[in-house]
C-alpha cells in the first residue's frame, strides 16, 4: 500500500474522530440542559447499560446518596419514570465517550504496528490520545463537583470540560489540515485570526460560566443594550468569575466585540484568498448572537417554550464549536513559514 493511500485512511480516521467529538459536544449540551449530568452517582470502568436492572441500581444509588441533594428533588419531583430519561442522556454521554476512546486507541495501535506512522509523527498522535484522556478525567471531576453540598456542577469544571473538548476537536482538525498542501501564507490574516481566537477563547470560557450558573436568568432582553452591567438585583459586585450577573453581561458584550472584530476581519480580507472563510466566520458570529438573544428572550418563559430554549442553547453551544474550527482553519492556512 502506497503512502498516499495510507495517509488517506489515517485522514478518514481523524475525520471520524472529529465528527464524534463534535457529536459529543451536542450530546453534552443535551445532558446539561436536561439536568441529566448528576443522574449517575457511581463510576464503572466499563460503564452500565440501559437494562432495567442497571437503571434501577443507579436509581437506588442516586436517591440514597446523602451527599447528593438531588435526593430531595427525587422526593418532591422526580419519579422512577422521570429518572429513566435523565439516566439515558448521562449514560449515553458516558458510553459515547468510551466509544470515542476505542475509536482513537485501536486504529492508532494498528497504524503503529503497521508502521504507517513515522517515529517523528508518534509524538503528535500521543498528544491526541492524552487530550482525549484528559477530557474524560475533566468530566469525572466535573460530575464529582456536583455531588457535594450543591447539586450543580462547578462552573469552573464545566468550563474546563467544554474548552478541553474544543481543544481536542481543534487539535484533530489541525492534524487533518496537515494532510493538505494548499496553505496560502498571509501574515496579516494570521495575526488577525490569532487575536480573534484569543478573544473567542475568553468568550467560550464565559459562555461555559454562564451555562453553569444559569446566568441568563439574571438579566433580560429589555436591558440588553441599555447598560453594560444591567442587574436584576440592586446589589452590585466586582466578582467577575462567580457573580452570574456580571458573567452574563460580560458574555453578551464580548459577543458584540467579536461581531465588530469579525466585520473588521471581513473588511481586511475582502481582496484575499481567505474571503470565503472569513465571510462564513462573520455569518456564524451573527447567528450566534441571534441564538443568544433568542435565549435571553425566552429564558424566563414557562410551558412548552422551555423545550425551544433548550434547543437554542444546544445550537448556541454547537455553533461555538464550528466558529472555533473555522478560526483554526484560517490560522492554519495563513500561518507564515
Amino acid at each position: 500500500m502506497n503512502k498516499l493511500t495510507k495517509d488517506k485512511i489515517i485522514s478518514i480516521w481523524l475525520y471520524s474522530g472529529l465528527i464524534m467529538v463534535l457529536s459529543m459536544v451536542i450530546i453534552g449540551g443535551i445532558t446539561r440542559v436536561t439536568g441529566s449530568g448528576l443522574s449517575m452517582i457511581e463510576w464503572d470502568f466499563f460503564g452500565r447499560f440501559f437494562s432495567e436492572n442497571d437503571i434501577q441500581k443507579s436509581f437506588i444509588e442516586w436517591k440514597e446518596n446523602e451527599q447528593n441533594n438531588r435526593s430531595i428533588e427525587y422526593r418532591t419531583q422526580l419519579n422512577y419514570e422521570d429518572y429513566k430519561s435523565i439516566y439515558f442522556w448521562e449514560n449515553f454521554h458516558r458510553q459515547t465517550g468510551r466509544f470515542i476512546g476505542i475509536l482513537f486507541i485501536l486504529p492508532f495501535l494498528f497504524f503503529l504496528i503497521k508502521k504507517w506512522i513515522s517515529s517523528k509523527q508518534i509524538k503528535k498522535y500521543l498528544i491526541l490520545l492524552c487530550l482525549g484522556a484528559l477530557q474524560a478525567v475533566y468530566g469525572y471531576f466535573m460530575v464529582k463537583s456536583g455531588l457535594k453540598d450543591n447539586p450543580k456542577v462547578s462552573h469552573y469544571w464545566l468550563s474546563i470540560h467544554f474548552i478541553s473538548a474544543l481543544s481536542l476537536a481543534s487539535y484533530i482538525w489541525w492534524m487533518i489540515l496537515e494532510f493538505r498542501n494548499k496553505i496560502q501564507h498571509n501574515k496579516a490574516v494570521y495575526k488577525i485570526s490569532t487575536i480573534f481566537l484569543l478573544l473567542l477563547i475568553i468568550q467560550l470560557i464565559y459562555g461555559a460560566f454562564a451555562a453553569g450558573l444559569e446566568a441568563g436568568k439574571y438579566t433580560n432582553f429589555s436591558s440588553y443594550l441599555s447598560r453594560i452591567f444591567a442587574y436584576s438585583h440592586p446589589e452590585t459586585s466586582l466578582n467577575f468569575i462567580d457573580d452570574p450577573r456580571n458573567i452574563i453581561n460580560i458574555h453578551r458584550y464580548l459577543g458584540f466585540i467579536l461581531l465588530i472584530f469579525s466585520i473588521y476581519f471581513w473588511r481586511k480580507t475582502r481582496n484575499t484568498l481567505f474571503k470565503k472563510e472569513v465571510n462564513i466566520l462573520m455569518v456564524m458570529v451573527i447567528f450566534q448572537i441571534i441564538f443568544g438573544s433568542i435565549y435571553l428572550l425566552i429564558v424566563n418563559k414557562g410551558g412548552q417554550i422551555i423545550e425551544l430554549r433548550n434547543w437554542i442553547a444546544i445550537m448556541h453551544q454547537f455553533l461555538a464549536s464550528l466558529i472555533t474550527l473555522v478560526t483554526v482553519y484560517i490560522i492554519h492556512q495563513s500561518r507564515p513559514t
